[in-house]
């Protein structure tokens, strides 16, 4: 069970543009809120304005990668890597959101729920991968959403943290002066 070299690039392509992506349209908020929810730790506050970033920011990917998928089909020719793009589009926002909530565990110094947080996404995805591959071989849409599945992890982390949603206005306009 492998993938061909072109299927193995596809996948490593998707993966690296989802990253490109993560950075493009932070614009620098989740190092702010990872700096302030150093200077407040504890600070329930700043992770809920670190989730609803991601969300709004996982939804503005989504919508860019769907774009991207379509031109990919319609305009290229290129269908297989179109469809990898329009298939995960919407695990975008799962993966966007981890990113940051990783970001504020970095910010306060929560060092083994980030370790967990990263290392079972890392075990689920094996396990995903090895499921995947045995009975769908050669597939690699349905092998980049198992990876960006895998950070479902985001649910928990949400729930442990206890983020809570006040004062998010002020805080978006702090981080957006910065």
């Amino acid at each position: 069970y492998y993938l061909t070299v072109a299927e193995y690039v596809q996948f490593n392509l998707a993966l690296s543009i989802f990253n490109i992506l993560v950075v493009t349209i932070s614009f620098g908020f989740f190092t702010s809120i990872m700096r302030e929810s150093a200077r407040k730790a504890g600070s329930k506050e700043f992770r809920g304005t670190a989730f609803l970033v991601g969300l709004v920011g996982g939804i503005l990917g989504s919508v860019l990668l769907c774009i991207a998928g379509l031109i990919m089909v319609f305009v290229t020719g290129n269908v297989g890597f179109g469809t990898v793009l329009l298939l995960s589009s919407p695990f975008f926002v799962i993966f966007y959101i981890h990113y940051g909530l990783n970001k504020i565990l970095i910010g306060e110094s929560m060092i083994k729920k980030l370790s967990l947080s990263i290392s079972s996404q890392k075990l689920i995805f094996l396990a995903l991968a090895i499921t995947v591959l045995h009975f769908f071989p050669h597939n690699v849409p349905l092998l980049v959403i198992a990876k960006l599945s895998s950070w479902i992890l985001i649910i928990p982390i949400i729930i442990f943290s206890g983020i809570a949603f006040k004062n998010i206005r002020k805080h978006l306009s702090e981080l957006w002066a910065e």
